[in-house]
């Protein structure tokens, strides 16, 4: 839910996005459109074919730069499957809950191309076809160092720029561990909290 969220409001203010998933997920989507529901009633519309839907790897061979948010046990399955499908300068941010899939994108595709990410917002489908985000919350992406070039003057500083332009409340920081285990730790209340 979060990769569609995220890809649909990019997709939305007219960035080009390729989703890949499962055909279960993805094909309603690819038939019918996708409807993105933001916390104040708002919506995003995204038409048939203002987003590629995909069911393999090889779809991204042309991208700027790939957002994992498979479940951290099919990271690695993940990353396996971008570094065959990727070109090697290609980066791969993990917004994914825990705190290992960083490390595993890095073991995978190295140091440079693995990112840390943090979303702190929850996305539920609403039907097949319709998304709503439920709660509000910073989108965070790890800079890695202070000449990173990837960032600075790359796919990942880009990144951050399209979310912010699509409405998102993203930003950088050299810091992405802290802010990791922030969430771990909040999602680890959640049962505290119910």
């Amino acid at each position: 839910a979060i990769g569609i969220f995220v890809g649909g409001r990019l997709a939305a203010a007219g960035h080009r996005v390729t989703l890949v998933g499962r055909g279960r997920v993805l094909d309603p989507i690819t038939a019918r459109g996708l409807v993105v529901e933001d916390l104040d009633g708002s919506a995003c519309t995204v038409e048939r074919g203002m987003i590629r839907c995909a069911h393999d790897a090889a779809a991204l061979a042309d991208v700027d730069v790939v957002l994992v948010t498979t479940k951290t046990a099919g990271t690695r399955d993940a990353a396996l499957a971008i570094y065959d499908s990727t070109p090697a300068h290609v980066p791969a941010v993990s917004l994914q809950n825990g705190v290992d899939g960083v490390k595993t994108l890095r073991d995978v595709l190295g140091h440079r191309r693995g990112y840390g990410g943090m979303i702190a917002s929850n996305v539920i489908f609403r039907n097949e076809t319709t998304l709503r985000r439920t709660t509000d919350g910073q989108i965070v992406i790890e800079r890695q160092h202070p000449d990173d070039e990837a960032y600075t003057r790359g796919a990942v500083g880009r990144l951050v720029e399209a979310l912010v332009s699509a409405g998102l409340d993203a930003h950088a920081t050299r810091a992405i561990a802290p802010v990791m285990w922030t969430k771990l730790l909040f999602n680890l209340n959640n049962a505290i909290n119910a």
